[in-house]
Parts: C-alpha cells; structure tokens; sequence
C-alpha cells in the first residue's frame, strides 16, 4: 500500500486524487488517513491505538510500500510567537526540555501539545517500522515523504526564530532521518504555487533535489480573502508528490 497520513479532506484536491489522475493503475492501494473526514472520526483517528497498531503490523510486515505525510504543525509554529490579541500562545520551546512543551500550559494548551507530539512521534515510529519490514520481506526501501515548515533558524528574521521550536531542531530525529538513507529538501511553497512564501522541509528518498533551496522570488504575496493558515494546510498542486510512489 501506499500510505498517506494526516491527508486532510477527501475531495478533488487530496493527494490521492492527485495521484490517480496522474495514473489509473497504480501498482498498490493508496490509503488516506485523517480522522476529520466524515463517518472517520474514530476510525482514523491515530490517537487510538487502531488504526496505529494496524499500520504498524502491516509495516513490519513489509506491506507499506510508499509512506507520506505531514503531522500537525499547529503547536510548533512560529506564528505562535507573534503577538496578536486572542491569538494562541508559544506552547513549546527550542531546547529540549522544552520541546515537548513549556511549563506552567493550561490543561488545553497540554492536551494539544500532546496531540501533536503523539501525532509525530506515531508517524516517526510507522515509517522506521517499513523501512525495516521491507528490508526484511521485499529488499527495497519503501518511498518516503515527511513534510513540516522549515526550521525558523534556516529561514525566518524574525527575533522569536532562536527560541521557536521545530522537528528539525530534534537531533535524534535528524539521526533517524540519516539513518534511513532520507535527505533534507528545503523550499519554499511559493515556487509550488501556495499564496504564502510558507518555507517547508521534506524528509525523502524522493527524486525531488530540483526543489532543494528553491526560495520565494515574489515581491508581496496576496492571500485570498478570508484564508487563514489552516487554509494553506493543503499542499498546492505543484509540490504533490506522485513522483516514485509507484
């Protein structure tokens, strides 16, 4: 199977859409996940431990041939540390002490710091699992995609950037990604067609180096009206990556 996490709404813009209307036939199943689609709610929801136990059995057993997804980046963006009335609070920090969250967060605040760390952490655990399932069953490493905003440090002059946390700040979790044979590709989305600049590292063993360090060339970007960032969640048609899924 091809394995998409975290794939968002199921409508004509999904990367599996995306992907069939480049081919018909693909060679394996494409199977999305994400608890916000209707009638999927616990179903898909990988704070459980179905579906997470299920996709971890059919990784060791070498069945996820391609695994692609970008967990929630709500609690570890950089917007957080822009001050603006009513608008959410930094809920982690850069050291890692702090990572997984600052002392003294509200109830709420934890609970969706959490989430989003078991989020990651359960996609991290998944892909480890079929690289190693299929080295075991099928002697080829399974396609692999993880997609998160680019470490602030590398990309943002804004004073808040050094103390703003980021995967990519995680050394162990870089180790991983060198272990796995994956590189760092670092661009920003605009060059894809996004509205924002939105500056985004991929984790791949995808053919995609022609975007590394493709940066925004645009003098002002124009939002449409009413978007917000939650908008700008959905991967713009150009960065879609049906490349080496196969």
């Amino acid at each position: 199977m091809a394995l998409i996490l975290y794939a968002g709404a199921d409508d004509p813009t999904s990367l599996r859409q995306s992907m069939l209307q480049e081919s018909k036939h693909w060679p394996v199943d494409i199977i999305e996940i994400d608890n916000n689609r209707p009638g999927k709610e616990v179903e898909h929801d990988m704070l459980h431990e179905e579906p997470c136990g299920r996709l971890c059995r059919a990784a060791m057993k070498g069945q996820i041939r391609a695994l692609v997804g970008g967990p929630n980046c709500r609690t570890w963006s950089i917007l957080r540390w822009f001050p603006k009335p009513g608008a959410p609070q930094p809920v982690r920090g850069r050291s890692p002490d702090q990572t997984w969250g600052l002392p003294g967060l509200c109830q709420q605040d934890q609970e969706d710091t959490d989430n989003d760390s078991i989020l990651l952490l359960r996609f991290l655990v998944i892909m480890v699992l079929a690289h190693e399932g299929a080295k075991i069953h099928v002697h080829a490493r399974p396609a692999t995609l993880l997609e998160h905003p680019e470490d602030p440090v590398q990309c943002s002059s804004s004073p808040s950037a050094s103390k703003c946390s980021s995967i990519w700040a995680i050394q162990w979790l870089r180790t991983m990604v060198r272990a796995l044979g994956l590189t760092l590709i670092h661009f920003d989305q605009c060059r894809m067609g996004q509205h924002t600049p939105k500056p985004t590292t991929l984790a791949t063993n995808l053919p995609l180096f022609h975007r590394q360090n493709l940066r925004c060339n645009n003098d002002q970007h124009q939002r449409q009206e009413g978007m917000s960032s939650s908008d700008l969640s959905r991967y713009p048609w150009k960065i879609r990556p049906g490349q080496g899924l196969a």
